[in-house]
């Protein structure tokens, strides 16, 4: 990861989150993981290993044309929007499964706040 990269990471990932984001976090293009648990009272928890994983699954989505640069995984409790940068790197959002419209408008902002700022 570059320093510029780095940096563009750490106060993306860093800057306030509205309530309700369970955590955030993804994969720089080198494969590298980042990621914050949101909420004191969150249970949440994703090891590296989770993200790498997600990483895998995202590149392969990639590599056959399948979900563009954002994909949304709905899971039985939570929802996962992602979105794919042009040079690989990409980033996650965990929610609740119930998200109020306010909140997705937001989530959707976060992501191309990442997306816009690659170098």
């Amino acid at each position: 990861m570059t320093a510029y990269d780095a940096e563009v990471v750490s106060i993306w990932l860093n800057q306030e989150w509205p309530a309700g984001i369970l955590m955030v976090g993804g994969c720089d293009a080198d494969g590298k993981t980042f990621c914050r648990r949101l909420g004191e009272n969150s249970a949440v928890s994703a090891s590296d290993e989770c993200w790498q994983t997600l990483n895998e699954a995202i590149a392969q989505l990639a590599a056959y044309d399948c979900g563009g640069e954002r994909t949304k995984w709905i899971f039985e409790t939570a929802i996962i929007f992602a979105a794919r940068r042009s040079d690989g790197a990409w980033a996650g959002i965990m929610t609740p499964r119930e998200l109020p419209q306010s909140l997705q408008s937001n989530v959707n902002s976060r992501l191309a706040e990442f997306v816009s700022a690659a170098a």
